[in-house]
């Protein structure tokens, strides 16, 4: 009998149970508040300046920072045409030169704590490996122990922490020699996995915390090492609501890697990720619609079935326009402790048409 395919496509909501309790790892509001007080013990108002407001939540996080980002690679275009202003056309004042000279010095400030903050909260050591493992143990029994593939947007090392603490071996297109840094390779991460049930593909879409780029080759580097400028830069796809990350250079082969496993699913799983990330969802909506499109939430108490969760009237009509084929969506709480949160995953897999 062939063993079922299944690809977990996770978001923070997956990994926000998994680090130590005494060092939660942030969802977006989260890392915007963190942000915000490492920007301020750098220079006072330069968080607000960047557009990070006290009490942000998560899309306001992730439309600022892209605005932010947006502003700083239009900038050379911007600067190109200063003289068209200036006192006399060609001429550029020196208040501007000043200006220009603040704005590298404070976006370097602000890059550099972004990368600090990321690189402090989604680390090796910010992960509970017991947890991790407790909860991919219990997540893999209710899908009866399939052939895996994870998709995830997050920076976090939770899943192939898990996976090899299970036994598996994760494959995330890392490859490494003797006494060297591991290398990505993504190329081919699917057909490994697919030839061998006990490899688990792990494609992480926008990058990962312990990876920089050097001299065009992605290294990673898996102690909890605080950020590194000497290393590169991190290879991460930033938030922001306009990104594309399936054409950003570091990751398209990624992106590909996962059309594959999306190719061959028996069922697709999307757990603790909202869905705002229309490349994404693009990927999704291209799959067979006979394969089931599974999408969780994070639910709210079912007065009629005690100790099972529905999903929030408003949350389930967002989740399902967001696609033209049918979705089914569950409300489940995934974490170390398993228990009544995956009730709604059983239910889904006894009342689901075969």
């Amino acid at each position: 009998m062939r063993t079922m395919h299944w690809v977990l496509v996770t978001g923070a909501g997956a990994s926000t149970a998994l680090g130590h309790p005494e060092r939660a790892l942030p969802m977006m509001a989260g890392w915007a508040a963190e942000l915000r007080a490492e920007l301020e013990t750098r220079r006072r108002g330069l968080a607000q300046a960047a557009g990070l407001t006290e009490g942000m939540d998560a899309e306001a996080f992730e439309e600022a920072v892209g605005a932010l980002l947006r502003w700083r690679s239009a900038r050379p275009l911007i600067e190109r045409f200063d003289g068209v202003g200036g006192p006399e056309p060609g001429v550029v004042p020196d208040y501007i030169r000043v200006h220009r000279e603040q704005a590298d010095a404070r976006m370097a400030l602000i890059l550099d704590a972004i990368n600090t903050t990321l690189l402090r909260f989604y680390n090796d050591a910010a992960i509970d490996t017991t947890a991790a493992t407790s909860a991919y143990a219990d997540l893999l029994d209710r899908l009866g122990s399939p052939r895996l593939t994870i998709a995830t947007t997050n920076y976090d090392p939770s899943a192939e922490m898990a996976i090899e603490a299970l036994g598996r071996t994760p494959d995330t297109g890392l490859t490494s020699r003797s006494g060297q840094r591991p290398v990505l390779n993504a190329e081919g991460l699917i057909a490994r996995s697919r030839a061998d049930d006990g490899i688990v593909g792990i494609l992480h879409l926008h990058g990962a915390a312990r990876w920089y780029e050097h001299h065009g080759v992605i290294k990673g580097h898996y102690l909890a090492e605080p950020f590194d400028t000497t290393l590169g830069p991190p290879v991460v796809i930033y938030p922001d609501p306009g990104k594309d990350p399936a054409h950003v250079g570091p990751v398209q082969a990624l992106w590909r890697e996962l059309e594959l496993a999306l190719a061959d699913a028996d069922g697709v799983l999307v757990l603790g990720h909202s869905l705002r990330d229309p490349a994404l969802v693009a990927k999704l909506e291209r799959l067979d619609k006979q394969v089931p499109l599974v999408v969780s939430t994070y639910g709210v108490d079912d007065d009629e079935r005690r100790g099972e969760l529905i999903a929030a009237p408003a949350e389930l009509q967002r989740l399902t326009g967001l696609f033209s084929r049918a979705c089914d969506v569950i409300a489940l709480r995934f974490g170390p402790v398993p228990g009544d949160g995956m009730l709604g995953l059983d239910r889904w897999q006894r009342e689901r048409p075969r």
